[in-house]
């Protein structure tokens, strides 16, 4: 019989941030995938209720902040726009946009051409990945660690 090693004492980290071991006390069924809520233990509901969204993606929420109109669609602009409302000055929010628009405007494009405008569609943003995202186990196929 295997024993579950949670900790490895060569890599500090992982000593330092143990495992949670009570998660069920404030959440129930933790380890159940949830696809439209964030749940942590410091908020077991998952985002509150005035972000929260039941018919978009975690994932797709995380962009919300960058879809000002809530039309679905993210602009250059509105991406440029998001990182000055999170304290980025102009020339970092100038640089992210076109590494953003350039990865993410294709893959969530409703048709085989690509945008012109280079704009992010929030319906398929499922289909964007990020580069780190190794498809190896622990992987969820939404991107995410399933066990972060």
């Amino acid at each position: 019989m295997s024993t579950v090693v949670s900790s490895i004492p060569t890599v500090p980290v992982t000593v330092q941030r143990p495992v949670p071991t009570d998660l069920d006390k404030d959440i129930p069924h933790p380890g159940v995938p949830r696809a439209n809520k964030a749940v942590s233990k410091e908020n077991p509901n998952g985002s509150p209720a005035n972000l929260a969204r039941e018919d978009h993606t975690v994932m797709q929420q995380h962009a919300d902040f960058f879809d000002r109109d809530q039309d679905g669609v993210i602009w250059p602009w509105d991406t440029y726009i998001g990182f000055r409302r999170l304290g980025f000055g102009r020339v970092i929010s100038t640089l992210a946009v076109p590494f953003i628009h350039g990865s993410f405007s294709y893959p969530s494009c409703p048709t085989i051409l690509p945008d012109p405008f280079f704009r992010i569609y929030l319906k398929n943003f499922h289909r964007c990945k990020h580069g780190s995202d190794s498809g190896a186990p622990g992987d969820g196929p939404d991107g995410h660690c399933k066990s972060a």
